[in-house]
């Protein structure tokens, strides 16, 4: 395994690039893995809540804010089951939030539902660092390629996936599904009614990408991949992705420009893309988002990751409301509550806190935040 040490400087390295390419964002307002093993955690361990006691099964639900380290990514499953990714990846239970992966596997990023099947991002840490090709450094059109190659040799960009109908958490193995290709981070992911993964490809700059995943068979699937959006189609660095109604919203990052977060859709064709389409720009960086009809109008909710607040956008109007007065600790992700443990008129909410740091009590953790009238 990888030393503690070279996971530690592989996270030092992505965080420091993260940070100097987003400081000048400060908001002031076809290929099959061929090593497919499966992989669960050693063991089904809870994060409690800190300062509280570990709560009963029998409890209606968690007691929020739940610890999780580097909480990033959430997502509802159709049976109400909420998980979250950051450090691991976790589903939240009346007793807190059950590791389900090995410690130090990867970096976790989006997730989705695909029938019983969840998928899950994973910038998988490699056993032995690759050696670098400094010939194909030499030929890298851009920074973000050569970005790419630097991460490639220290991390694979994978899919997992695990089948739900297995059972709860300790039931749960994954295993790696799709490698990603020319990709510097694989980030959130979505997936449409014709179960097509999309994946976004953060790179900070303004040369990033959606992939689309298509899966052929169940029982052996085999996968293909291709870019479905570019900088030439006005994606420059996606991030969070979600999907309603076959449209595809994400937000999106532009170094370059005085507005450098925004929020976009587009339209999900019968595979293919239609216009993309800005919903809401301003200065600094906007994480992950959730799109619903909430009390009859079509509402975007969004992580203001500087900030600290949550911004809900109503999209007939295009009316901006904050919400969490800049209280949260770098709001990495939102979903509205779907009436099981988290109510109708509550929003849940990942705070990460600092990135890759994952076990402060600043941020690592899912909170609840009341959804305004």
């Amino acid at each position: 395994m990888r030393s503690i040490k070279t996971k530690k400087l592989l996270r030092l390295i992505v965080s420091a690039t993260a940070v100097l390419l987003m400081i000048a964002g400060c908001d002031d307002s076809g290929v099959e893995v061929s090593d497919s093993k499966a992989v669960q955690a050693d063991d089904t361990s809870v994060l409690a809540d800190t300062g509280s006691e570990t709560l009963s099964a029998a409890d209606a639900g968690p007691e929020f804010p739940v610890r999780m380290g580097d909480a990033e990514n959430l997502l509802f499953t159709d049976t109400g089951r909420i998980f979250v990714t950051g450090a691991n990846v976790a589903e939240i239970t009346a007793d807190g939030a059950v590791m389900l992966m090995p410690d130090n596997y990867g970096i976790f990023g989006g997730m989705a539902q695909v029938g019983s099947w969840l998928y899950v991002i994973c910038n998988r840490y490699k056993t032995s660092m690759d050696s670098i090709d400094l010939n194909e450094m030499l030929k890298a059109e851009n920074l973000s390629t050569l970005l790419g190659l630097l991460t490639d040799a220290f991390m694979d960009k994978v899919i997992l996936r695990a089948d739900l109908d297995a059972g709860g958490p300790d039931k749960l193995v994954f295993t790696e599904f799709h490698l990603l290709t020319g990709m510097m981070i694989a980030n959130g992911m979505a997936a449409d009614s014709a179960e097509n993964l999309y994946v976004a490809d953060m790179t900070f700059l303004p040369t990033g990408k959606i992939v689309k995943v298509t899966v052929s068979g169940t029982a052996n699937p085999v996968t293909s991949q291709e870019t479905w959006l570019s900088s030439g189609n006005g994606v420059h660095s996606p991030n969070g992705m979600c999907i309603r109604d076959d449209i595809l919203y994400f937000t999106d990052y532009n170094l370059l420009s005085s507005k450098q977060a925004s929020v976009k859709k587009v339209a999900i064709n019968g595979g293919e893309p239609g216009d993309v389409q800005t919903l809401h720009s301003a200065a600094g960086l906007y994480d992950d988002l959730d799109a619903v009809i909430y009390k009859g109008r079509p509402t975007v909710a969004v992580a203001g990751y500087f900030v600290g607040n949550v911004l809900v956008i109503d999209e007939e109007t295009g009316t901006v409301t904050r919400v969490g007065g800049s209280t949260l600790q770098c709001p990495s992700s939102v979903h509205f509550g779907d009436g099981r443990w988290v109510g109708t008129d509550e929003f849940i909410v990942t705070e990460v806190g600092m990135l890759y740091e994952p076990y402060s009590g600043y941020g690592n953790r899912v909170s609840i935040l009341p959804i305004p009238e």
